[in-house]
């Protein structure tokens, strides 16, 4: 009777620890899984393999519908694993601190708001926000509105006020551009690998004045990025798709057909890679002239620059260098004319007007699908905005979406 029991004992000691360790097996695998469904790591992967084939930036014989369609499975495989998964840490992670994305973007706007050109721009700057807002996570996001102290007023009271919700809880704000500021944050911010601090610009007493707008936003542009770090992004560009997959590298796009970058869209993270500082001092080193620094931040000069450190634009182990197809995906259809698909566009215009969408017809999702952003092409047009044009249809989509 005693041997019975000890062995009845001995039994149930060791079936409770065998169901014991199998309950734990369950539970790490499932806790792995769920790490596995929470990374971003796998489309990371996928996206590189594909700028290496179908998107290759450097290969002028990839065409719209390969790069495209395996850029569009990848965004649709992407938005249903992380759909509804408020749990995941799906933020690019570094030294165990979650990062943030900074968005940077440069407000040109110094007219009466309530003249023609102002209106468009107002509408511009409204369709870009709004896109923002639709498209990005923003438990890792962040859009910098960067502004003179010639931006008006009552336009920044009127975006705070409508986009009051995003603009309380830090998703989007407004900073002013000050040099002396930024040159003070770069010194305190060795960590992040600003070298700003150490170029003749930030010995300067006077804050920088250039005429021509564009050349002024060039020239923050590579101020603010070797920084805050982030993503650049100009005014005149609609937000696609979630930009996370690309801020594992720093990044850059090749412009079309043409054998130099376009700086319109330029990801910056010395956190990741530092290299790119030896383009900064080609840059910045030995001169305090605000215009040559701004001639050197055009496209095709800080291109030249780029392949005169590296010796290959497109392959330069600086950036990566991604094909036109997945930011400006109407450039080459404009070069050549022709439409990879129904009411595709050919003429940037067609975008504002001179095209009809009729409504039944207009599909955001089918809107150059695959691509992370559209650029517009058109920031400082006096130009009246036609009903019924994607511009016009965006506006409504987007409203609706965000409830404005």
């Amino acid at each position: 009777m005693k041997r019975s029991y000890t062995f009845l004992t001995l039994y149930f000691i060791c079936s409770s620890l065998i169901l014991f360790y199998i309950y734990k097996y369950l539970i790490d695998q499932q806790q792995n899984k769920g790490a596995y469904l929470c990374s971003i790591d796998k489309y990371v992967s996928q996206l590189d393999l594909i700028n290496s084939n179908q998107c290759k930036a450097s290969n002028l014989s990839v065409t719209y519908d390969k790069c495209i369609k395996v850029m569009k499975d990848l965004h649709h495989e992407f938005k249903i694993r992380f759909k509804d998964k408020q749990n995941c840490e799906q933020c690019l992670i570094i030294n165990e601190q979650k990062q943030i994305i900074f968005y940077h973007t440069f407000l040109d706007v110094k007219e009466n708001i309530n003249a023609s050109n102002s209106i468009f721009k107002t509408r511009l700057i409204n369709l870009n926000l709004m896109s923002f807002l639709n498209t990005q996570n923003l438990q890792c996001s962040q859009l910098i509105y960067w502004i003179t102290d010639r931006f008006p007023i009552e336009l920044r009271h009127e975006l705070e006020l409508k986009y009051s919700k995003w603009f309380k809880n830090n998703s989007v704000q407004f900073r002013i551009f000050d040099l002396k500021k930024v040159c003070d944050d770069s010194l305190k911010s060795k960590l992040q690998y600003s070298i700003l601090h150490t170029y003749p610009i930030c010995q300067v007493k006077n804050q920088p004045n250039f005429g021509n707008s564009v050349t002024f936003s060039d020239f923050v542009r590579f101020i603010v990025l070797d920084v805050y770090a982030g993503i650049w992004i100009d005014l005149d560009v609609l937000y696609l798709k979630d930009m996370r997959l690309l801020w594992h590298k720093n990044f850059i796009y090749r412009w079309g057909s043409h054998m130099y970058v376009n700086t319109a869209v330029i990801g910056i993270n010395k956190k990741i890679d530092h290299r790119i500082n030896k383009v900064y001092d080609k840059m910045f080193l030995n001169t305090d002239n605000f215009d040559h620094i701004g001639a050197k931040s055009y496209a095709n000069t800080f291109s030249d620059l780029v392949k005169s450190q590296t010796g290959n634009l497109f392959e330069n182990g600086v950036f990566t260098v991604y094909h036109s197809f997945l930011f400006d995906p109407a450039w080459i259809s404009t070069e050549n004319g022709m439409r990879p698909f129904k009411n595709a566009i050919n003429d940037f215009n067609q975008f504002i007007f001179g095209l009809v969408i009729n409504r039944n017809d207009f599909d955001p999702n089918e809107f150059y699908p695959g691509a992370f952003l559209y650029h517009i092409h058109n920031s400082n047009r006096n130009v009246k905005i036609q009903e019924n044009s994607y511009f016009y249809h965006f506006e409504i989509f987007l409203k609706n979406k965000l409830n404005l």
